[in-house]
């Protein structure tokens, strides 16, 4: 049974689009969800419709919106991904991560030394720089996101004995 190219459920080319850009097979897609190999080949050809928590599941993992799949406006503007998480792999695999980035990534090295979290690759990911950005661009960023965050100031402030966080900035405590 062919599913007929103009369903309203999904938008294929949306679909294959958006697996293409974070740089994942078909295979390697259905694999990563649990299903069977050519789970997300029939889907793509129109030729099966996959089920809501597959979806849910597929979409999640491609970093991109049930209503952008679901979507039958013609454009060809692909959204930024949804960033809240992303490991080193999703890095590695992006075909439209920046290539400094890219290159932070793939030094395994530093990778193990600074072992960014999802969160930090997400955001690292996120930023978008005219002339691009070196892999130690990239780290100095990273170090300088950790040196702003609060709760490196609270776990600072606990390793500091006799001080404490304060309104504005680290206080002595007064007992």
């Amino acid at each position: 049974m062919k599913i007929a190219d103009d369903d309203p459920v999904l938008n294929i080319q949306r679909m294959i689009t958006a697996r293409e850009r974070v740089g994942l097979t078909q295979v390697e897609l259905s694999e990563e969800l649990g299903l069977n190999k050519g789970a997300v080949s029939q889907w793509e050809r129109g030729t099966r419709l996959p089920s809501v928590p597959a979806l849910k599941r597929y979409a999640r993992r491609l970093r991109v919106s049930l209503d952008w799949l679901a979507s039958s406006d013609d454009s060809d503007t692909v959204p930024q991904p949804t960033l809240d998480a992303l490991t080193v792999e999703d890095i590695r695999r992006d075909r439209n991560a920046p290539l400094g980035l890219k290159d932070l990534a793939n030094d395994a090295v530093t990778v193990e030394a600074l072992t960014p979290t999802e969160e930090e690759w997400a955001a690292l990911r996120s930023l978008s720089f005219r002339d691009g950005m070196t892999r130690e661009g990239y780290i100095t960023v990273l170090m300088a996101m950790r040196a702003m965050s609060i709760d490196a100031k609270r776990r600072a402030s606990r390793e500091i004995p006799g001080r404490r966080l304060g309104s504005k900035n680290l206080q002595k405590k007064t007992d």
